[in-house]
C-alpha cells in the first residue's frame, strides 16, 4: 500500500515537461545591434516561493522570481535537453581526440628532428667536436670530513658578489638595519 503513492509520484515527475523561455529583461526594450536578449531557455521543473527551478542544457538553475520579467511556453522538453547535452559531449570528445592527435603528431615531428640532429652530430663526430662548456670560475670546496687529516674540511669563502646578494636579500626580507650597514661596508671595500 505504501508503494502506490511512490509510484504515482514518480510517474508524475516522469511526465514530459514543456520548456519555457525565461526573459530576464523586457523583450520590447531596445538592445544594441548584434547583442542577444537576456533569455534563459529550459524546462521548468519546480516553482517555489524562492523562484523557478529550471533544467537547462548543462545543469539546473534556480532563478529568483523577482529576476524573471516574463515567461513564454515553448516546445522544448527534457528529452531534447538531454539529447543536446549528449551531442555536446560527442563534439567535445571529438575535439579532444583531434587535439590529442595533433599533440601526438607534434611530438613525433620533434622526435624526428631530434633524431636527425643527433645523426648529423654523430657524422660530424671527430671532424668538428662541439665546443666545450667553459669551466666555472669559482669552484667552492664542499665542507665535510677530511679522513687524511682527521678533521672537518672548511667551506670555501663566498665571493663578495655572493655575500652582497645574500645581505641584500636579508635586508629586503627583514628590514633589519644591521644587514644594511654590513651591505654598505662591503660595498665600500670593493
Amino acid at each position: 500500500m505504501r508503494l502506490l503513492p511512490c509510484v504515482l509520484f514518480a510517474l508524475g515527475l516522469a511526465l514530459p515537461a514543456k520548456a519555457d523561455r525565461f526573459w530576464l529583461s523586457d523583450p520590447a526594450a531596445k538592445t544594441a545591434d548584434g547583442s542577444a536578449p537576456n533569455i534563459i531557455e529550459g524546462v521548468l521543473i519546480a516553482e517555489s516561493d524562492e523562484g523557478y527551478h529550471v533544467r537547462v542544457v548543462g545543469g539546473e538553475v534556480l532563478l529568483p522570481k523577482r529576476a524573471v520579467f516574463r515567461i513564454e511556453k515553448d516546445a522544448l522538453s527534457i528529452a531534447d535537453i538531454v539529447r543536446a547535452e549528449q551531442e555536446l559531449g560527442r563534439q567535445a570528445a571529438a575535439a579532444d581526440a583531434e587535439r590529442q592527435e595533433r599533440a601526438a603528431s607534434r611530438s613525433a615531428k620533434q622526435r624526428a628532428r631530434r633524431t636527425a640532429a643527433e645523426a648529423s652530430a654523430s657524422k660530424r663526430g671527430a671532424e668538428n667536436p662541439p665546443p666545450a662548456a667553459p669551466a666555472p670560475a669559482h669552484r667552492p670546496a664542499t665542507p665535510g670530513y677530511d679522513p687524511v687529516l682527521h678533521r672537518a674540511r672548511p667551506a670555501a669563502e663566498p665571493s663578495r658578489a655572493e655575500l652582497q646578494a645574500d645581505l641584500q636579500l636579508a635586508w629586503t626580507l627583514t628590514r633589519d638595519r644591521r644587514f644594511l650597514q654590513a651591505l654598505r661596508r662591503i660595498r665600500r671595500e670593493n
